[in-house]
């Protein structure tokens, strides 16, 4: 499997990639069996269930780490995970689920830490609620655009 900066290759596993423009990287989790991966210059890395390797737009260094399959994958059940996550992280999937762009009016905002499962049958209103009620943090929708301010 060839992303748009990360080689994939496939040795009779179960794996997820993320290459959505916005993240700013490319990541594949690897869920049972090996993979390897390679970076642009053909530097190759194999890994093992529960790890993720995340190379970075424009950098060379394949990064991996453990991470919680369930939390990864949570989106193939049309579910969003995330244990501790910063607002900044959780709205960046926000933005590609729903189709929609975050504007935050206050640096703050980005800082806040989340641990929750969101469901993608649910509004994004639902999530927006949420955020008014727990942390005072209130929004405005204008076409496909989401202020998040405090008042």
């Amino acid at each position: 499997v060839q992303s748009s900066d990360l080689k994939i290759e496939v040795l009779g596993t179960e794996f997820n990639v993320s290459n959505y423009e916005n993240d700013g990287y490319t990541s594949t989790t690897l869920i049972n069996g090996s993979i390897n991966v390679s970076n642009p210059h053909g530097e190759t890395q194999t890994i093992t269930p529960g790890t993720q390797a995340k190379l970075y737009h424009n950098q060379n260094k394949i990064i991996v780490q453990n991470v919680n399959v369930q939390n990864e994958v949570s989106w193939t059940m049309n579910r969003m995970i995330f244990e501790n996550e910063k607002l900044e992280n959780i709205i960046t999937r926000l933005d590609n689920w729903y189709n929609v762009s975050f504007i935050l009016k206050d640096e703050k905002i980005k800082q806040f830490r989340f641990t929750g499962t969101l469901k993608k049958e649910n509004e994004l209103i639902h999530f927006l609620q949420m955020l008014k009620y727990t942390e005072g943090i209130s929004y405005k929708i204008i076409e496909n655009k989401v202020e998040l301010f405090f008042n």
